[in-house]
């Protein structure tokens, strides 16, 4: 039975692969002889097993020939020491437990002139004050940003062994342990080649295209039912899915609705800020794209009235912003792209580690409508995505 599964785990955790068809193990030693045993089945191999390292005792070397180097030196360069004095790797805490046998990893692993490329796009689009680290946490958040996106968790039996190597069974769309995700034939697309480990794979890349000087002047949506992170005051939200003949981008949208004492008070607003990741230290056109009420309801043409908010969170959980468009009144019969921000330029991004705490930056969407106007403003305000595009 231990050569009809598509790996075999060793007394040391690790997982080697079977290939049943030429019963080779690890791709390498051939099973010449099979012998049953009391309590075991024994194996004659015609070479011993190769040691095969984990994604983690992998990425830990300084040089294993690949032509990655700058990329490991970018991992290493995450240990931190903590109050208690242990040193600890960000990769390691918030990518994923890459050194662990039991778990499955794609780690997408970008040449050494990807990294340097990618580094000198980014860099630019940061600025860090001299309280808050300077040059040095410049530095460092630039090659965290490189990294942050290139590791996958794929379910134990998601990676099978081929004739020729592994093989990924997942999904089309393969999410990151941070914030984003990948095509499968896209990745596959792009790989120069591919290393088996004993807990996933490396997929070497000569490119990251998320970094190149285009894309990164592109126009980004961030759709407002995807938000990675909401925080609301007065209101409930409720995701409705797009229907009819209207366009809504993403196929549904935010639906924010007047709750607790703004429904009887007048000096109680209701808002709802939605975070958006992967912003830089850029001038950007914000654009927020409002759905009508008459979506909803066809015989019921009332506007919104809004006030817009650009802002940041504080690590104390406070939130700060300054009001960028004031009483703004959205089209009753049509989607409204509202105008947020214009040349806004935030002075210093928080680049997030812990990719459960989500960003800091966010837009926020607010009623301007008092109780008294509901017979001319649908105080229900519904919010299809956000547009950021950049601005030379």
């Amino acid at each position: 039975d231990s050569l009809t599964n598509p790996y075999i785990q060793m007394i040391n955790s690790k997982k080697y692969a079977i290939n049943v068809g030429n019963k080779r193990i690890n791709g390498t030693s051939a099973v010449i002889a099979s012998f049953s045993a009391f309590n075991s089945k024994i194996h004659l191999l015609d070479a011993p097993i190769p040691v095969r390292n984990n994604v983690w005792e992998y990425l830990s070397q300084d040089s294993v020939g690949d032509g990655a180097d700058v990329f490991r030196s970018y991992v290493r360069e995450m240990n931190r020491t903590t109050s208690n004095g242990k040193v600890k790797n960000d990769v390691l805490a918030y990518l994923g437990d890459l050194d662990n046998e039991d778990e499955w990893f794609v780690a997408i692993v970008p040449s050494d002139s990807a990294c340097s490329k990618a580094y000198q796009n980014v860099s630019p689009l940061l600025s860090t004050p001299v309280d808050r680290g300077g040059i040095t946490q410049q530095e460092n958040d630039t090659k965290w940003i490189i990294l942050r996106e290139q590791f996958i968790r794929c379910a134990a039996d998601s990676v099978k062994w081929q004739d020729n190597g592994y093989t990924i069974n997942q999904p089309d769309t393969m999410n990151t342990t941070f914030w984003g995700s990948y095509v499968e034939k896209d990745l596959l697309t792009t790989t120069d080649s591919i290393i088996h480990l004993s807990n996933g794979l490396i997929l070497c890349v000569n490119s990251i295209p998320r970094f190149d000087s285009t894309k990164l002047k592109e126009t980004t949506v961030y759709e407002a039912e995807n938000a990675l992170k909401i925080k609301k005051a007065n209101s409930k939200q409720v995701i409705e899915v797009g229907k009819g003949n209207l366009p809504v981008s993403g196929g549904a949208y935010l639906k924010n609705m007047p709750d607790g004492l703004a429904l009887t008070s007048t000096r109680v607003v209701a808002y709802v800020a939605l975070f958006v990741p992967d912003l830089y230290v850029r001038p950007y056109n914000v654009y927020a794209v409002i759905v009508p009420t008459c979506y909803e309801d066809s015989a019921d043409n009332r506007p919104n009235k809004i006030t817009t908010v650009f802002g940041v969170e504080k690590p104390s959980g406070l939130m700060s912003g300054r009001v960028t468009n004031n009483n703004m009144v959205t089209n009753g019969t049509d989607t409204t792209k509202l105008l947020v921000a214009e040349k806004y330029q935030m002075p210093y991004i928080e680049v997030v580690r812990n990719p459960a705490l989500g960003p800091m930056e966010h837009v926020r969407i607010q009623n301007a409508a008092k109780i008294s106007e509901v017979g001319t403003y649908d105080r229900t305000i519904r919010i299809d995505c956000l547009i950021f595009e950049p601005v030379d």
